[in-house]
Parts: C-alpha cells; structure tokens; sequence
C-alpha cells in the first residue's frame, strides 16, 4: 500500500469520525430540546432552546435571567437523564446565555 493510499485512509477515518460527532451533537440538541419541553412549565416552554452541544458543553439560550435560574434548578436531572441516554457523552457543563434573537431563530 502507497503512502498516498494510506493518507487517505487516515483522511476519510478522520472525516467519519467528525460526522458521527456532528449526528452525536445534532441528537443530543433534539433530546435537550425535548427534555426543556419536559420541565418547562407549559406557559413558558418557548422560553428558553438547546442551541448547541460541544465538547461536553451544553448551549442553552433563554428569554430571560428568570428562566435561568429555573433551569439551573434541572441541570442534575439533565446530566443524569442525558448519560442514560448517550452512555458515551459526558456532559459537563451548561451554560446558559439570554439570546432573544436566538430564540427567534429557532422557533
């Protein structure tokens, strides 16, 4: 095998690599989504969105500092539940950020 063969072998492990951790992030945002549809109170459910997940990091844009507090109260919950669901992700932290027109974006 020529070492031009092997570079690109490495390549496309790479390139498959970085799509199953996109698919991964992707997943993991739809079940934070639907899991701030589980513990937001119904009034308030467009309040506050899962905008990203990277490197342990969850993303989660909300309509106000009130939200933010409330939320907080979950983030346990949400580890517990997410490590249920994705054995392989560790989530270590979530940061919270008052993004009305994040929040916009995406409703």
């Amino acid at each position: 095998m020529g070492l031009s063969s092997m570079k690109s072998l490495v390549r496309r492990s790479i390139q498959k690599k970085q799509m199953g951790s996109a698919v991964t992030a992707s997943q993991i945002v739809t079940w934070g989504n639907e899991f701030l549809t589980d513990v937001m109170p119904h009034q308030t459910r467009r309040d506050a969105r899962v905008i990203s997940f990277r490197d342990g990091v969850i993303k989660i844009a909300t309509r106000t500092g009130a939200t933010n507090h409330y939320l907080r109260g979950f983030e346990e919950e949400m580890k517990n539940r997410m490590m249920e669901k994705f054995h392989e992700i560790q989530l270590t932290h979530v940061l919270y950020a008052i993004n009305r027109p994040a929040l916009e974006e995406v409703l």
